[in-house]
């Protein structure tokens, strides 16, 4: 390469470099590289405060999500959550707790009911643990955009979703899962509307088939 064409391919990378379209006479190239760093430490300082603001308020919501979550909840230890989350306030976003919802203790059940009565604003619960002593009583009463139940362990008293009439097919096999088959004299109560969406009458009978001790009721 000749000197001619290596000073051509700088001043090409020092205009493309600084957005310019200016010709550069040998002696003005120092200052252009200048202008090069220049620029290079002004950009890199305004993605720097960028980048440490965003980090800092990705930190300061994480702060607050966990001072609100340990208090709401008692660091995990909460376990009455009787109207915890009722009414149309609550969304998918905002309830999104930290912790578990379950007792933090064999001996103490969690308190489920009316739990999130009347809440229109959530699709899907939170996790729950259930244990055999958890009562539902009321706790999903008018809650009807709920489509996902996220329940895990056992059910041993009566469980009723009735007003849940868009509840996804999945949850349906999740609750089933949980009803402890040992149980007599207990009802489990899903809305006809959600059933007929997800089940033909044998698919219907066929899902039950294992769980002859508990009476299954349509509303």
């Amino acid at each position: 390469m000749s000197v001619k064409s290596a000073l051509t391919a700088i001043g090409d990378k020092l205009r493309s470099l600084l957005g310019v379209t200016d010709k550069y006479s040998l002696s003005e190239m120092p200052s252009a590289i200048e202008n090069v760093y220049g620029k290079g430490r002004s950009d890199g300082n305004v993605d720097g405060q960028a980048f440490g603001y965003s980090k800092g308020v990705e930190q300061g919501k994480l702060d607050e999500y966990n001072r609100f979550w340990d208090e709401y909840q008692q660091n995990g230890n909460r376990y009455q959550y009787s109207y915890s989350f009722a009414g149309p306030a609550w969304n998918d976003e905002t309830l999104n707790p930290k912790y578990e919802l379950k007792s933090p203790t064999s001996s103490a059940a969690i308190n489920l009911n009316y739990a999130f009565y009347y809440n229109t604003g959530i699709t899907r619960t939170p996790h729950i643990v259930s244990t055999a002593n958890v009562t539902w009583s009321g706790t999903f009463t008018q809650a009807k955009n709920i489509k996902t139940l996220n329940i895990s362990g056992v059910i041993g008293s009566n469980f009723d979703v009735r007003h849940l009439t868009q509840l996804e097919k999945s949850s349906f096999t999740t609750v089933r899962d949980c009803l402890l088959k040992s149980a007599s004299g207990k009802t489990v109560t899903f809305s006809k509307t959600a059933k007929e969406a997800n089940f033909t009458a044998d698919e219907w009978t066929a899902f039950w088939s294992e769980y002859g001790n508990w009476e299954i009721g349509l509303a």
